[in-house]
């Protein structure tokens, strides 16, 4: 039972930072688990949210870069549609 949960947590944690995709899914899973496995005992879980959290950043950043216009034209279309 901890386990699924632990993987539960840790399966959100993932989808969570990588930004609908923005970051592969396997550079985050290994950021995290480099980040697990290499902190020291007393500030793992503080290491593994500030991984997370810098991850999700840059996935912010990169998700602005890439789909920047296809957010604006998204906008266009749904403000066309709602004009009639």
């Amino acid at each position: 039972n901890v386990f699924k949960s632990t993987l539960f947590v840790s399966a959100y944690l993932c989808r969570w930072a990588s930004v609908g995709g923005a970051l592969p899914q396997p550079v985050i899973v290994f950021a995290g688990l480099t980040a697990g496995l290499s902190a020291p005992r007393g500030k793992r879980f503080v290491t593994l949210a500030l991984t997370f959290v810098a991850l999700r950043t840059v996935g912010e950043l990169v998700h602005g870069y890439a789909f920047e216009d296809w957010d604006e034209e998204e906008r266009r279309r749904r403000d066309r549609s709602w004009k009639g």
